[in-house]
């Protein structure tokens, strides 16, 4: 699970809301397979997308940005 920050005047409040990026079993892995999830407001991965991203994540020096549509 990632703690999110947000830049924009729009998104400021990312932080205190408690926005997180996290996985869940229920998000398929593959892009367009199945039907959209529903989210309570945090973004979520699958269990191993998040894998992955967590490798990028971890072998970043610097802090990335995420962008959410």
């Amino acid at each position: 699970m990632y703690r999110l920050y947000g830049l924009e005047p729009s998104t400021r409040n990312v932080r205190r809301r408690a926005v997180v990026l996290h996985s869940w079993v229920g998000v398929p892995a593959e892009p367009g397979a199945g039907h959209p999830i529903q989210s309570e407001g945090c973004p979520t991965l699958n269990p191993e997308v998040l894998d992955a991203v967590a490798e990028v994540i971890a072998g970043s020096p610097k802090p990335l940005l995420l962008r959410l549509n």
